[in-house]
């Protein structure tokens, strides 16, 4: 077995490897395409994007798989994509979870061994108040937004890159309040006083943040 970026293990005695990654799933995708290929192991990429414009590390997936990398800008894809796969095919899923939901129920009618990771939680969304320290303010974050959303809308920018909470680039300190962590980068040391504003909500009725 062979263990990639958080948590995703994969075993290496499958005859063949569908590796299917949405958005920025692609960040564990590029490991397991170059780990596979060193083993000399038989697999293809299917890549999910809004627009091919969007598909990084796609030069380093075609290498990787010696040109069996398909782009994809919509999931028409998912009915056929396992069709004449050999008997013992792993399939290896990474993204948002409408996408892996889509991927997962495809490849589940065929049969075929499944493994994941996910952006995403089983925690229902709900609405919660935000107090930013430094001046007192709070505003609701309601289900289905995030809280870098909810100060855009107040006029407070807050700079994200990945959208996903892997990079780091939007996580600021929390002062009071319970996360409900939906990131995978923060190490337990600091995931009961940092948050990622792009992914991550509140647990408690209220959090206020070093803002």
């Amino acid at each position: 077995m062979s263990r990639l970026g958080n948590n995703y293990l994969v075993p290496e005695d499958r005859s063949h490897y569908v590796l299917c990654a949405g958005g920025i799933g692609v960040t564990v995708m590029v490991p397991l395409a170059q780990h596979l290929a060193k083993l000399q192991k038989s697999f293809e990429v299917h890549y999910s994007v809004k627009s091919v414009s969007e598909a990084v590390f796609a030069d380093e997936l075609e290498e990787a798989s010696g040109g069996k990398l398909t782009v994809h800008t919509n999931r028409d894809w998912c009915d056929t994509f396992l069709d004449a796969k050999p008997e013992k095919t792993a399939i290896c899923i990474c993204g948002p979870r409408g996408y892996m939901d889509a991927v997962y129920d495809a490849a589940h009618l065929k049969g075929f061994d499944i493994y994941s990771e996910d952006f995403g939680s089983d925690t229902p969304d709900r609405p919660f108040d935000v107090v930013l320290a430094s001046s007192g303010a709070k505003l609701t974050v309601p289900a289905g937004e995030s809280i870098a959303r909810a100060l855009g809308r107040r006029g407070i920018d807050v700079p994200v890159s990945c959208g996903y909470g892997i990079c780091g680039t939007c996580t600021v300190g929390v002062l009071e309040g319970t996360i409900d962590h939906r990131d995978r980068l923060l190490a337990d040391g600091d995931r009961d006083r940092k948050i990622t504003l792009c992914c991550s909500r509140a647990a408690s009725e209220t959090i206020t943040l070093d803002i």
